[in-house]
């Protein structure tokens, strides 16, 4: 059996995003096997969870001797009122799950939301990643989690974002640089703060201010080609 975790940014950072992520998932539904189940960990009222639902109602349409399962992965505390609104929106969701954590090992420093998102990658085969690592993000940790336990990882960044993003790192000062290459690297914030000799707290806000500096970039350039409108959103997450 195939399962696929799709993971990405809380903000889509292309316009291309929405046809790679259909093409992602028609791919993996086209993997040898008859039954596939896609895990989502989010929220409900994101467009980029709309788009998934929409691309997987298309895919159990044009696939029908497939048996596609979409899961939503939530806290024990919503499923209940999830079903109920899942339900009630007609979404092509077929159950929500909601794992038990309570017994995991992992370190209190890692939240909630992260640990459910490391939950699916450890059920799954493939993971379908809208993660730019140069940004070093929440998700750039998680991609990496999922390239130590030997997932098959499909990208569907656009690689002239990926570039421009290097680019504007590189006009920071050369420690800064440093910093985001070690977490682009897969270095945990522990590890980098050593290296600097400085707090993780601090490091944090090193990565927090300079990196919304090359999201307000991102958006900036995209939005000169775009005046007409904007896909962007500050409520989606992934």
């Amino acid at each position: 059996m195939i399962v696929c975790t799709i993971m990405g940014h809380a903000v889509p950072f292309d316009f291309s995003m929405w046809d790679k992520e259909d093409s992602a998932i028609q791919r993996v539904v086209s993997l040898p096997g008859d039954e596939v189940e896609f895990l989502l960990c989010g929220d409900v009222d994101t467009n980029l969870f709309s788009w998934a639902c929409t691309c997987l109602g298309a895919c159990k349409k044009d696939f029908p001797r497939t048996h596609i399962t979409v899961t939503m992965v939530a806290p024990k505390c919503r499923q209940k009122a999830l079903e109920r609104d899942l339900v009630r929106r007609g979404h092509q969701v077929d159950r929500v799950v909601a794992p038990d954590l309570s017994s995991s090992d992992r370190p209190d420093r890692i939240s909630y939301q992260n640990r459910l998102v490391r939950w699916c990658i450890e059920q799954s085969t493939h993971v379908i990643s809208y993660v730019y690592l140069p940004l070093a993000t929440r998700w750039t940790r998680l991609y990496w989690y999922a390239k130590e336990r030997e997932v098959n990882i499909i990208d569907i960044i656009d690689p002239q974002t990926q570039d421009y993003i290097l680019e504007n790192i590189a006009r920071l000062p050369p420690r800064k640089q440093q910093i985001f290459q070690s977490m682009r690297d897969g270095k945990t914030l522990s590890e980098v703060a050593a290296q600097h000799n400085i707090s993780a707290g601090h490091l944090n806000w090193i990565i927090h201010r300079e990196g919304q500096k090359l999201v307000d970039a991102i958006h900036r350039r995209l939005s000169v080609g775009h005046s007409s409108g904007s896909i962007f959103d500050p409520y989606i997450v992934l």
